[in-house]
């Protein structure tokens, strides 16, 4: 028994160096699966809300009309893009292949599942009446719009309002960063639909390719919203979301391992919003959601998701 305690002593030391080695794996709890999240939340737009159209030699003015009555409208087309090899003209008429892709997210369940919430880079909140991607290339070389030059895009909208602009999506290193507001004013319009009837909605200008949303800034003031989960779901393995009611605009709640929540740093108040949450545990999802008004104290409203099947989810967010 007198040698007991020089093997305790030994064993201590032990776990000690093993516990400071770097080369030793840290064990987590829940796996790192927000990539896949990421990839999961891919398949909420329809694939209908994305269209192609090619050219050989295109030489004259045309007006691309999507389904769903939006247009947009391409003039003097040799003097409208240029390659990002080199900063001379590519000309429409030469280019045997060229390629215009336009994807539109109208719907909050297309927004969150292209991972563009209806944020500024300052992140502040905005509303969207409509967002809309274009590019372009020939032969597979992306192009870009010339310095100076504007592609016109009308958007269809049911409830046409004042004191929106031009917001252009904000990526660093494939990061989403927010809307920046282009200063480009927004006006309201009205087309044939080439059936005889008239469409109402937005009138823009966009000076660069990509995605450009019809946005303005949300009104009211208010204050910290957060949300908190059970203490295995984190940012880590779980995405949250304020989805809200009567206008087009989703905040990302953001995880805070201070609090064990997740927040947006200012809400407005006085809004209708749902609280929506999707997580990820080995091959299982789980989905949260709950209604609530926004207020002008700070929020921590709790949320307990439950596990669902992947193709309940999808059509969960699809309905937003």
């Amino acid at each position: 028994m007198r040698y007991a305690p020089f093997w305790i002593l030994l064993f201590s030391m032990f776990l000690t160096a093993n516990a400071c080695r770097k080369d030793v794996e840290e064990v987590r709890p829940y796996p790192v699966t927000v990539e896949e999240l990421n990839l999961f939340l891919k398949q909420v737009p329809d694939a209908s809300t994305t269209t192609t159209f090619q050219f050989s030699g295109l030489s004259d003015d045309k007006i691309l009309i999507l389904p769903g009555g939006a247009r947009i409208f391409l003039t003097d087309v040799d003097q409208l893009f240029y390659s990002t090899t080199t900063t001379s003209p590519v000309l429409c008429s030469s280019c045997s292949d060229l390629e215009i892709v336009v994807t539109l997210a109208n719907s909050k369940g297309d927004i969150l599942g292209r991972g563009l919430p209806t944020i500024s880079p300052e992140n502040k909140l905005l509303e969207s009446h409509g967002m809309i991607e274009i590019t372009v290339s020939c032969g597979g070389t992306p192009l870009k719009l010339l310095p100076g030059r504007n592609i016109k895009v009308q958007l269809p909208a049911s409830n046409t309002q004042d004191g929106f602009s031009v917001h252009e999506a904000e990526f660093n290193a494939g990061n989403f960063v927010g809307w920046q507001n282009s200063g480009q004013e927004i006006f309201i319009a009205d087309w044939p639909d080439g059936f005889g009837n008239s469409i109402s909605g937005y009138e823009l200008l966009i000076s660069n390719l990509g995605w450009a949303s019809c946005a303005r800034p949300v009104s009211g003031t208010g204050n910290q919203f957060c949300t908190s989960l059970l203490p295995n779901f984190t940012g880590l393995n779980t995405k949250a979301y304020l989805v809200f009611d009567g206008i087009r605009a989703v905040a990302p709640l953001i995880f805070d391992d201070a609090t064990h929540s997740f927040c947006f740093p200012e809400i407005p108040a006085g809004y209708p919003v749902r609280i929506v949450t999707v997580g990820k545990f080995g091959s299982d999802f789980w989905y949260g959601q709950t209604n609530t008004e926004t207020g002008t104290n700070p929020t921590v409203l709790p949320l307990q998701p439950e596990k669902e099947d992947a193709v309940e989810i999808l059509g969960y967010l699809r309905g937003l």
